[in-house]
């Protein structure tokens, strides 16, 4: 019984003598950003759910990674594409009378402070992001895959 108090002792003065004088939490911030998937072909009729018919978008879907990178490029958060939604730039949602029709994927993340970001989207690539960007966007991103 003695050993465990002495021992308990001894890492509760381990962590006061290595932990930083001042530490305070780091702050964080949600990034909340939408894929939106511009191809005739990805759509399924007039239902509004995307589909993986098209080829050239197979790896975009719902539970694909997106991750963040801080300026280090060390990864700071990793989430998913939520399921997509059908949806027309003309706010026409009868997908045959359209010929602009994208598939929205949402996603959100939760990110540590930092200077800059790069969302990385599954294997396309990534895009650069100041936080002065991030913060006059209210930390909301629209990511354009497709025919433009």
């Amino acid at each position: 019984m003695k050993f465990t108090t002495s021992l308990s002792g001894f890492l509760a003065a381990a962590t006061l003598l290595f932990s930083p004088v001042n530490a305070q939490p780091q702050e964080t911030k949600t990034i909340s950003g939408v894929v939106l998937v511009n191809d005739p072909y990805y759509a399924d009729g007039t239902s509004h759910h995307c589909t993986t018919k098209s080829f050239g978008y197979r790896d975009i879907g719902k539970g694909k990674a997106i991750s963040i990178e801080n300026k280090e490029g060390e990864i700071i958060s990793v989430t998913h594409l939520q399921s997509g939604v059908g949806i027309s730039l003309e706010g026409n949602q009868d997908i045959n009378t359209t010929s602009i029709y994208y598939c929205a994927f949402p996603f959100e993340a939760d990110v540590r402070e930092s200077e800059f970001y790069k969302i990385n989207i599954n294997n396309r690539g990534s895009l650069p992001y100041s936080r002065k960007e991030l913060e006059q966007q209210d930390w909301e991103v629209l990511i354009t895959i497709g025919f433009q």
